[in-house]
């Protein structure tokens, strides 16, 4: 049997531009008339011989589904943006586990037996299909045997092979055939058995059948075609504008169609998305001769045949406007109940929204809490639709709305809502271009012109300028091929007091941007880096320039920012290494307000992090934060919510409310209960903001240097990903964290703290005699293995020897992403660490995972040794300070022994070993303004004038009868109050404030006034 090449639908080479839609179990059995198998190499089929001649089988259909064995998946796993033929897919990981169906072959032939699957990377990972026929196997092959695929990327691969099968019944299996290698998913999509050898399989060519057509009701005068347009609510896929609906049905545009008759059917199956998931399909109707078109009354029917005996069901629509949208499932027949026009969805929202027990005051008013609202001018172009949707969310506590101009901004205000968020974004131009200033200005021009012309009163509604959403940085190669970028990089090393001598290099003329891949030898170290301290400095640039074009012309106050992506920072990347440094754009102000997402990995709540790390951006200039929180469980969204508010955001972004039928993305418009959430959410800020807006987080005791020189050299996500859990390690006991930047950490930033933690190898040589001269002067200095044990050039540094009071020989690592889910699970103990401990350092033992560092004592006292009797806990004094070291990850183990929660929320981590991580901290007092008696349990502290706000999020995620909370050298409060249980009482004596509260499974807000 001849094996054939598997053909991939990675990006470039989509085989398709809509999605998957073949929907259910399809046998096709029936042979037409007249026809002939004598070739075994029929090519360029038309749909009815494929229908009839195949056999295509979705997956999930397979008998013998069951825990244990094979499961159904809805989604493909890694990539759920990779959309899959019918409801799911079957995936299993057991070997020999098997699954079957029962078929019809309709003749006699040679046939292509074709799977789909999901490919990720090189992983390898075969599964089989077998064939039996009279009691006997005929064909059995294994998949995914030899990758043709050479990409790291998941994706959905077609691959086949040959067989000779007789027609008759036969039984078609499924199976594994060995282990599946660790954190790889099988997802088995579909089989298709086809005599068609030339044939590329598209199961859109199997999809369910549906058919449309409509009648103009009124305006009677006229006749009238329907342009369409598909919209798949997956991100990255739409269907886009597939022709027209007229008298002769689906395709180019034709014939008009009087009022008062219906248009011919059109056959838009292979248009629609799969099983049960939702298209958004929208007639936009032209009249002849009338040009527009007010109002409309229309019947649109959805029928499984093209005649009135299998019409499903039949719609009225009366709308003002001239497009009406309908939601059809990819399988019309099967899911009936899903059908409905976007009127009725509407209507919907507007229901639920009335019924939820909301009260509809204590709204917040100066809280910015953004929304936007899809649709109008592409799924619908009623005013009265946009009306209902615009008072859902006004009923839901939203303040602030995207894009208010015209009709929108008209209708907005009919709502109370009178702030809006604009977007322009800075794309395609070059950070180094001769003209930039003149380019940025003139794109903001044209901004405030339109909206001007279009509609003067939209300009003061706009309190936010959006110039971009997740910004990218210029690779080292796009650099070096630009004269003008060349140019730019040599008066910037000049600036830095760099020659070329310093970088190796005779002349100018010799020094371009270099890349680590383009690295020749050790000597362009010192290029590569100031290659990309140059980037840092350069990405800026466009939107520092665009921000003072948009506030020269804009209200006074209007912010404008960039939405940083989150993802590689909260543990799916490099850090800041992938794409622009946050801390540049806020020392240079390239924009007033620091914004980025929550979207880091799946599970974990990564709000915390991301706001800090904003906050410390902006420190420089004191600008605000704001967060878009994406979609997630209630109880998720709501621990997220509190967690901005603790962590100093001053404008939250609920991403994205759709509504669903206008969005690529799965929208929250429909999810009840998280709909009901936001609605308590804001009317919490609304309650709190008359000290919850004002208020600042203050400065922390503990400051964590962020290594950009680390994530330059790193080989892996290891330092970054101990970064991240060391900062966890801190949160869940109450202790507050500033991040601070190397270059803050050289000019003397640590010198109003008590306690720094180091995690990344390399540091630049200024910034580690600093933390010598500070450890000198009293400070308190932890680091794990290898912390500064190089400089910014990647070269040992013996700086922090004298400090940790140990010499770093070796350091043993073990090949891992070091992703928190995925990796760290699967890394096996190097060895076990125990940990005698002092008055200080609790007595604990752990395994050593990931790194090992082979060490030599100078002046350090060992407190911990690993299994072989090496040191690998090490305490030392330094001057006046005190240096703590571990010569191993201790946090990632700490993540590695945490269960989830339930809910989506923080893992539940054991205490003892984060009681060594924090030692350092604790020994030196470093504790926030607040003490809390329980563990993961945090207490944000916002303070005004008016008085504090104390956002408490209790991550143990069980009722905690008594906490109790003490706050030293406050003023004695007026009042205290608590969002969840009103009037709070309270004991102070000698400037200090003691409480003692009942504290739920979830969150609440402390408001104290002075």
């Amino acid at each position: 049997m001849r094996r054939r090449k598997a053909l991939s639908e990675l990006p470039g080479e989509q085989m398709h531009h809509i999605p998957d839609a073949g929907r259910t179990v399809l046998v096709a059995a029936a042979i037409a008339a007249g026809l002939s198998y004598a070739s075994p190499a029929l090519c360029q089929p038309s749909n009815e011989e494929l229908r009839a001649r195949s056999v295509f089988v979705e997956a999930e259909r397979f008998s013998g589904i069951a825990p244990g064995g094979w499961r159904e998946r809805v989604a493909w796993g890694l990539n759920a943006l990779t959309p899959a033929s019918g409801d799911a897919t079957a995936s299993s990981d057991r070997p020999g586990a098997a699954i079957s169906a029962d078929v019809t072959i309709p003749a006699t032939a040679t046939y292509k037996v074709w799977a789909r699957y999901m490919h990720i990377g090189p992983y390898y990972s075969p599964f089989g299909i077998r064939i039996e026929q009279g009691g006997e196997t005929v064909f059995d092959e294994g998949y995914w045997e030899s990758h043709v695929v050479s990409s790291s990327r998941t994706a959905a691969v077609w691959e086949d092979h040959e067989a000779v099968l007789n027609a008759g019944p036969t039984t078609v299996t499924l199976y594994v055939r060995q282990p599946i290698p660790p954190t790889t998913s099988l997802r088995v999509d579909c089989l298709l058995i086809t005599p068609f050898m030339d044939y590329k399989p598209d199961f859109t060519d199997f999809a369910p059948r549906a058919f449309v057509r409509f009648k103009v009701l009124e305006p009677a005068q006229n006749a009238y075609i329907a342009r369409l347009s598909v919209l798949h609510h997956r991100e990255g896929w739409s269907g886009g504008t597939p022709g027209y609906l007229s008298a002769s049905g689906h395709g180019r545009r034709g014939d008009a169609v009087p009022a008062g008759q219906f248009s011919g059917w059109g056959d838009i199956g292979k248009l629609l998305d799969t099983g049960a998931r939702i298209t958004t399909v929208a007639f936009q109707f032209r009249s002849e001769p009338q040009a527009t078109i007010p109002a409309l009354k229309v019947d649109l029917q959805i029928a499984t045949a093209a005649d009135e005996q299998h019409v499903l069901q039949t719609l009225h629509e009366e709308i003002d406007g001239d497009i009406i949208s309908l939601l059809l499932p990819g399988n019309v027949g099967q899911h009936t109940d899903l059908i409905q026009p976007v009127s009725a969805q509407t209507a919907e929202h507007a229901r639920h929204a009335d019924s939820l027990p909301l009260p509809p005051e204590g709204l917040p008013q100066r809280f910015p809490v953004e929304g936007r609202i899809l649709g109008y001018g592409k799924q619908h172009r009623s005013r009265r639709i946009l009306a209902v949707q615009t008072s859902v969310l006004a009923k839901l506590g939203f303040n602030t709305l995207q894009g208010l101009t015209g009709v929108s901004r008209e209708v907005a205000l009919e709502h109370g809502i009178k702030r809006s968020v604009w977007s322009r974004y800075v794309s395609g131009v070059a950070p180094w271009a001769t003209d930039l200033s003149r380019r940025m200005d003139k794109s903001m021009a044209e901004v405030y012109d339109y909206l001007k012309q279009r509609d003067p009163e939209a300009l003061p509604t706009c309190y936010r300028f959006k110039l971009a959403h997740e910004p990218e940085a210029p690779s080292a190669t796009r650099m070096r091929d630009s004269e003008s970028c060349v140019a730019a990089f040599h008066e910037f090393l000049r600036s830095q007091g760099v020659s070329p001598g310093a970088l190796g290099r005779q002349t100018w003329d010799d020094v371009a941007p270099t890349g680590r891949a383009q690295m020749a030898s050790e000597a362009d170290a010192a290029l590569y880096y100031h290659t990309m301290k140059f980037r840092d400095a350069i990405v800026p640039q466009p939107y520092k320039l665009a921000s003072e074009a948009v506030l020269k012309r804009f209200a006074e106050g209007t912010h404008t920012s960039v939405t940083f992506g989150s993802a590689s920072i909260a543990g799916r990347g490099g850090g800041m290494i992938d794409g622009p440094d946050w801390f540049e754009f806020g020392r240079q102000r390239a924009v007033t307000m620091l914004w980025s997402t929550d979207n880091g990995a799946p599970r974990i709540i990564d709000t915390p992090l991301v706001a800090d790390l904003l906050r410390a951006a902006g420190r420089t200039h004191g600008l605000p934060v704001g967060i878009s929180l994406k979609r997630g469980e209630p109880e998720s969204l709501r621990f997220r919510t509190y967690s901005a508010l603790a962590h100093g955001a001053k404008a939250i972004r609920y991403h994205r409310y759709g509504p669903h039928y206008a969005t690529r993305e799965e929208a929250w418009s429909d999810r009840k209960e998280e709909v009901q959430q936001i609605g308590r959410l804001t009317r919490e800020i609304g309650r709190a903001e008359e000290l919850l807006y004002p208020g600042r987080p203050p400065r922390a005791k503990v400051a964590m240097v962020y290594s950009k020189s680390s994530e330059m050299w790193q080989e892996d996500g290891a330092a970054l990903a101990e970064l991240r859990q060391t900062y966890f390690a801190l949160l869940v006991e109450n202790l507050p964290v500033d991040f601070v930047t190397e270059e803050e950490v050289a000019d003397g930033g640590l010198a109003n703290y008590r306690a720094c933690y180091l995690t990344g190898a390399n540091l630049p040589r200024r910034a580690a005699e600093a933390i010598a001269e500070w450890v000198s002067g009293g400070g308190m200095l932890y680091g794990c293995v290898a912390a500064g044990s190089k400089d910014e050039f990647n070269r040992p540094s013996d700086i922090l020897t004298p400090v940790f009071g140990l010499q770093l020989q070796s350091v043993e690592r073990v090949e891992s992403r070091y992703r928190e889910y995925a990796d760290l699970p699967e890394l096996a103990p190097l060895t076990r660490v125990t940990v005698q401990g002092n008055d200080w350092l609790p007595m604990c033992s752990f395994d050593a995972i990931g790194y090992r560092g082979s060490i030599t004592l100078t002046t350090g006292q060992v407190l911990g040794s690993d299994d072989s009797g090496r040191a690998a806990v090490v305490w030392n004094e330094h001057g006046q300070g005190e240096a703590l070291y571990v010569a191993t990850l201790p946090a990632l183990e700490w993540r590695k022994q945490a269960p989830l929660g339930e809910g989506y929320l923080m893992p539940q981590y054991p205490k003892l070993l984060g009681d060594l991580i924090t030692a350092i901290a604790q020994h030196a007092s470093a504790h926030g303004p607040v003490r809390v008696s329980g563990y993961m349990v945090e207490c944000g502290y916002l303070a005004s004038d008016a008085g504090v706000a104390l956002p408490l999020l209790n991550w143990t995620q069980a009722r905690i009868p008594t906490l109790q909370l003490s706050i030293p050298g406050v003023p004695r409060p007026q009042s205290i109050e608590s969002l969840a249980r009103g009037r709070i009482d309270f004991r102070y004596f000698e400037n200090n404030l003691d409480l003692t509260i009942s504290l739920g499974p979830g969150t609440d807000m402390l408001l104290i006034r002075w």
